[in-house]
């Protein structure tokens, strides 16, 4: 093989990869505390073999990456970010880049944590619970979401182990009833 005569995507790819990587973090940076992740991340996650021998250049390189988005940015400004560099990668190594989205959720606007829905729950938290709530975004898609994309105001609350989405996932019965009492007083209140 002549490697003279071959352009290398994998080069050109780690060479994207790096610019996305420190790029989309350096550009997208604010910070909100009320996310329980306080940032927007920007993770490669996979990378698929171009060749499948160790003396071919390989002709495609391909990579994925997970951008986890506070709501503060529209998806259009970062995958906007992210093709000024695939142009920028081109125009260095004389390859075309293509890039997929494979799964996109824009964020509705979230609710404000002054809105009666969440003092009503937060007070039905501490009264039937004896504990005092926090309001926290997750910075990801909830139950919550659909409502809050039709102009409602919506609060996702319930007791967890952290064990959702793992091995050996569980939610205690105990937890569950302590929950409906909760949700029961929300409906009961004022009555």
């Amino acid at each position: 093989s002549r490697p003279d005569l071959g352009i290398n995507a994998l080069r050109a790819g780690s060479w994207l990869v790096q610019r996305l990587d420190e790029g989309l973090a350096a550009t997208f940076d604010k910070v909100d505390h009320l996310y329980d992740l306080p940032r927007s991340t920007f993770e490669p996650t996979a990378h698929r073999a171009g060749v499948p021998n160790v003396n071919t250049i390989p002709p495609e390189d391909v990579f994925c990456f997970d951008c986890r988005v506070l709501p503060h940015y529209s998806l259009d400004s970062v995958l906007a970010f992210i093709d000024a560099q695939c142009r920028r990668v081109d125009g260095t190594y004389g390859t075309t880049t293509e890039m997929l989205v494979r799964n996109r959720q824009d964020a509705p606007p979230p609710t404000l944590t002054d809105a009666p829905v969440v003092e009503l729950l937060s007070r039905a938290i501490r009264e039937v619970r004896g504990v005092e709530p926090t309001t926290v975004g997750i910075g990801g898609m909830t139950v919550a979401s659909p409502f809050r994309e039709k102009g409602f105001a919506a609060a996702v609350w319930m007791t967890s182990a952290q064990t959702a989405h793992q091995v050996n996932e569980v939610c205690a019965i105990a937890d569950m009833v302590a929950d409906a009492q909760v949700f029961a007083h929300v409906f009961m209140d004022g009555v």
